[in-house]
C-alpha cells in the first residue's frame, strides 16, 4: 500500500447524557476536515458494527458511505460494517 493513502479511525464515545445533540456528528467533521487539510491521506475508513446505528448515521452524515460489511473472526457479534471516505468526495461537498 502506498505511504499516506489510507488511515482507519474509531467510533467516537460520547457519554449517554450528551447523545441526540449532534456532538458526534459534529465533532466527526472536525476530525474529518483536521485531517485533509493537514496530511495527504486519501481515503478515511470507519467500521463501525451494525448493531450501532447511531454511530452509522454520524459516519453518514459527516460524508462516509457504506461500501462493505464484514465477518470478524466468524463471531456473529462482531459484524462490522466499513464505511470510506474520499478526499476527493469530501473536497465536492
Amino acid at each position: 500500500m502506498e505511504k499516506g493513502t489510507k488511515t482507519f479511525m474509531t467510533d467516537i464515545k460520547i457519554l449517554p447524557d450528551y447523545w441526540n445533540q449532534g456532538l458526534g456528528t459534529d465533532g466527526m467533521k472536525k476530525v474529518i476536515q483536521h485531517i485533509f487539510s493537514n496530511t495527504d491521506y486519501r481515503l478515511l475508513v470507519v467500521p463501525p458494527n451494525e448493531s450501532n446505528p447511531a454511530a452509522i448515521r454520524v459516519y453518514k452524515k459527516s460524508g462516509f458511505t457504506l461500501t462493505a460489511a464484514k465477518r470478524w473472526n466468524k463471531n456473529p457479534e462482531r459484524k462490522h460494517k466499513i464505511m470510506e471516505l474520499l478526499r476527493k468526495d469530501y473536497l465536492s461537498i
